[in-house]
């Protein structure tokens, strides 16, 4: 029942012994199945459009085993079986054996299940539950893949040596070898065979050999492929096999008569005849690669390669990595990405190519994308600057629907806070985020703005690890406390709260906030970066400053051309005062009560106090500044 199959199933199965992995009994059942498929083609049929369909055999079952999964979860609503659980389970299990070499079968699955996703079955199902389903099943493959892709490009230099290990030349392979100079193939067919070697060094078992076959059938259907790619070989054939060469003969005209259409005939007979020997000496040509390839793969596949490097779990996952990012579903990620935005997106996506054929999403769909999206940037973080997704995640913050609007926002939150130059990039959204009509995202945006923009933000510029790497520091950070203090005088009165709380913090007490490196709080170009923080937790005079910066944006935001004074009460600037204050009629003071909240109201207040003396002794400070050099130009003058 639907209690039942909320809990995880039990995952009895151990699939590798070191690391241990174990995984549902029906999980190993399928995949040895799968993997029990491939079969090497007889060498007695050595044709390379045969070896080919024959290597295909465990393509055409796992697609079978989806499709009729996938059609299953229309009616499974109706019924007491759970197939979205299964799968997410199933999912889970190939995707915790996909880079071990007894299960193959695995990414072959895996592969096949994100073609099946992207069609009518799935991604394109006229019913709205399927559609929700499969997003799920595509977020968490796509999130999967780009964590074991980013984790493929750092073990660069460890397959490199592995390779190196093995007795790869790659100088040979691009003279020749094999592939015919195409390295990149050549040394996915050598880490293909450290595989083998790897699980020749292990015990024998059912596992191992069925693994064994279908990594070799991989093997030559990759050779057969790129073999019948390649102009057949034919220059050994013997030569009186060759039709004579004759010298051309010039144009003539066509003669009349049955004389005439004798020798055209005959012309023609001998065109034929040509045209027929060429094409079997070419299919001879093409039957003994196809022989030779055959005695080649059975021969493997009989005695497997012995290899002293590799055979450890740690190198044999390297290599599946490497091997996967490689592969056409590692360098096709980026489609799967598009996928997303496209389930993600408010219309239905029409016309040819990629994502063709969606329906119109539900709100649940587009908030449910955007979540997945969020998983893929939190393997990857560089999947937020893909131009795809970049453009979904500011139409999703444009969404009708307010839970998109605010997944989108949680979005982003989670993934700039320690990146400034991230921050800089969004910024604008998330400022307008802030003004939200909806109250979570409202919520949501200034909370994004505290974490990521003010504070960590911040703090992250300051930091030698952040220097080092030459990125540009955060320069908004005071743009971003006086979009939070904005909303100090909003309609709702827990956004009051928060953003009133939030400043009172920065503004009126020390101590609280990120350890950076002290800074000149008056230097010139105002507060930025890491001085903002250095302010908040100094002296008043340096919180004096930071406040009177911040008001000027404040000012300028409402009334960019002039400042109109005295404020109105309703101000944002008027607000916070009066409510750290406990003088605001609308609402509670933001701090108050007893025990440790009142000792916060009294630091608060006599904060406050303190930054009130501060700024009042700069006024003085200027008027005295502005009546000496007054009396100095008074001085100047009279003395001309």
């Amino acid at each position: 029942g639907g209690a039942a199959s909320a809990r995880a199933p039990p995952r009895e199965f151990l699939a590798q012994d070191e690391p241990p992995i174990q995984i549902q009994v029906s999980t190993a059942l399928l995949l040895q199945l799968i993997q029990a498929t491939a079969q090497l083609p007889p060498i007695e049929e050595p044709d390379l459009q045969l070896i080919q369909d024959s290597c295909k055999v465990p393509i055409g079952w796992c697609d079978r085993l989806w499709v009729t999964l996938l059609e299953k979860l229309p009616a499974a609503k109706h019924t007491s079986l759970d197939v979205k659980t299964f799968l997410d389970h199933f999912v889970q299990d190939l995707l915790a054996v996909q880079h071990t070499p007894e299960w193959p079968g695995a990414q072959l699955l895996l592969r096949r299940l994100v073609m099946a996703l992207n069609t009518s079955k799935g991604l394109q199902h006229p019913e709205s539950a399927v559609r929700l389903a499969c997003i799920d099943l595509l977020g968490t493959i796509t999130s999967a893949f780009m964590a074991d892709c980013k984790q493929a490009e750092e073990e660069q230099e460890k397959v490199e040596a592995l390779l190196s290990a093995s007795g790869y030349d790659a100088d040979a392979e691009r003279e020749g070898g094999a592939f015919l100079g195409d390295e990149d193939k050549a040394r996915v067919e050598a880490l293909q065979r450290l595989l083998l070697g790897a699980l020749a060094a292990r015990p024998s078992s059912g596992t191992r050999h069925t693994a064994r076959t279908l990594i070799v059938q991989q093997m030559l259907l990759q050779r057969a492929v790129f073999e019948q790619q390649q102009p057949p070989v034919m220059s050994s054939q013997p030569q009186d096999l060759m039709p004579p060469m004759e010298p051309p003969q010039p144009p003539t005209r066509a003669k009349k008569g049955r004389k005439g259409q004798t020798a055209a005939a005959a012309a023609a007979a001998a065109q034929a005849e040509a045209e027929r020997e060429k094409e079997l000496r070419r299919e001879s040509a093409l039957a003994q690669q196809g022989s030779a390839l055959l005695a080649e793969f059975h021969a493997l596949l009989t005695a497997p390669p012995r290899v002293a490097v590799g055979t450890d779990a740690s190198s044999t996952a390297s290599i599946s990595r490497w091997l996967l990012l490689n592969s056409a579903m590692g360098r096709g990620r980026g489609s799967f990405l598009l996928w997303l935005v496209n389930a993600g997106s408010a219309v239905g996506k029409g016309g040819g190519g990629v994502g063709a054929g969606y329906q119109a999403t539900s709100t649940a769909e587009r908030s449910r994308a955007v979540k997945a999206l969020g998983s893929a940037i939190e393997m990857d973080e560089r999947v937020l600057g893909h131009v795809d997704v970049q453009a979904a995640v500011c139409a999703a913050l444009e969404d009708d629907a307010v839970s998109v609007r605010e997944a989108a926002v949680e979005l982003l939150g989670r993934h700039i806070s320690h990146s400034p130059e991230l921050a800089m990039t969004y910024f604008d959204l998330i400022g307008r985020a802030s003004n939200d009509a909806g109250l979570s995202v409202r919520k949501r945006a200034v909370k994004v703005l505290w974490d990521c923009c003010v504070q960590c933000g911040s703090a992250a510029a300051a930091t030698d690890a952040y220097m080092d790497t030459g990125a540009p520091a955060f320069t908004r950070a005071c743009e971003a406390v006086s979009l939070i203090m904005a909303r100090a005088a909003d309609a709702e009165d827990s956004m009051r709260k928060l953003a009133t709380g939030l400043c009172a913090g920065l503004l009126f007490s020390s101590g609280s906030h990120p350890a950076v490196p002290d800074a000149d709080a008056e230097a010139a170009g105002g507060f930025q970066g890491a001085s903002l923080a250095a302010a908040a937790k100094g002296s008043p005079s340096a919180r004096a400053m930071l406040l009177a910066e911040v008001c000027d944006l404040v000012y300028r935001s409402d009334a960019p051309t002039s400042i109109k004074l005295p404020l109105p009460s309703d101000h944002s600037l008027v607000v916070v005062l009066k409510a750290i204050l406990g003088q605001s009629s609308t609402s509670q003071p933001i701090v108050g009560g007893g025990g440790a909240l009142a000792a916060q109201a009294a630091a608060a207040q006599q904060g406050a106090a303190d930054l009130a003396r501060a700024l009042l002794e700069k006024i003085m400070e200027l008027q005295e500044a502005a009546a000496a050099a007054s009396a100095a130009l008074d001085a100047a003058l009279t003395g001309t």
